[in-house]
């Protein structure tokens, strides 16, 4: 079962951790699902925000073994008439970290520890995807056209056991082949940050934590609640 943390729901938590986070998304098994929703810019996504220039992603885990997992990942692009773009990469992050990865579909290379470097996301993603040479992220072709969906197939291998399950966050797409209305001009090309699900916070660059740390805080919260009983 997929779970989804953010800092509004599990703000106690934050407080007693080490490690902050805005969002994340553990999966543990076949069948976990969830949608990241992306916003865009073609100018510094970290001062500016296009509200035509949208698209969103659907995960699913489709194979998950001890230490591999399969998703199937649906793609739409939603940019709003009269622009038009393509989304032609995808990046994120994980946890623990993938030694080795493999896509096919849509999209049909993959980078490990890839930027996407223009429009203010400076970022190395321990996963992005992508068509063409696989020297970075941000140099793509083909993708998802303006009101399509598609679909890529990527499994992700790690170097160690994935129990208790794999945290995704700090989710980006890359958007290329923008055209606008007629008197209006810009860049051509843009990026978008990710929000889970409902999440109001998209895309934050903060530390995520690991499932195993959040089962540790999960058992130090019940055990202070249980002393803070017996002491009444």
């Amino acid at each position: 079962m997929r779970k989804t943390f953010s800092i509004l729901s599990l703000s106690a938590l934050w407080a007693l951790s080490p490690v902050s986070a805005n969002a994340a998304v553990i999966v543990d098994g076949v069948g976990d699902t969830f949608t990241v929703n992306f916003n865009g810019s073609d100018d510094n996504i970290n001062t500016s925000v296009d509200p035509w220039l949208t698209s969103s992603a659907l995960f699913l885990v489709q194979a998950y073994g001890a230490n591999s997992l399969t998703l199937k990942v649906t793609v739409t692009n939603t940019t709003q008439s009269p622009y038009v773009s393509r989304v032609t990469g995808m990046g994120f992050d994980l946890d623990p970290a993938a030694i080795g990865a493999d896509v096919t579909g849509i999209f049909t290379t993959d980078v490990i520890g890839g930027d996407f470097q223009p429009h203010g996301i400076n970022d190395n993603f321990d996963v992005c995807v992508k068509n063409g040479q696989p020297n970075n992220c941000h140099a793509s072709n083909g993708g998802v056209a303006q009101g399509t969906s598609g679909d890529f197939y990527l499994t992700l291998n790690f170097g160690s056991s994935i129990v208790p399950g794999v945290s995704f966050s700090n989710f980006a797409v890359r958007y290329q082949a923008i055209v606008y209305p007629q008197g209006q001009s810009g860049s051509g090309s843009g990026v978008g940050r990710g929000c889970v699900d409902d999440e109001a916070d998209c895309g934050s660059d903060s530390d995520v934590p690991e499932p195993t740390s959040m089962a540790l805080l999960g058992i130090g919260m019940l055990g202070a609640g249980v002393a803070a009983r017996r002491k009444r």
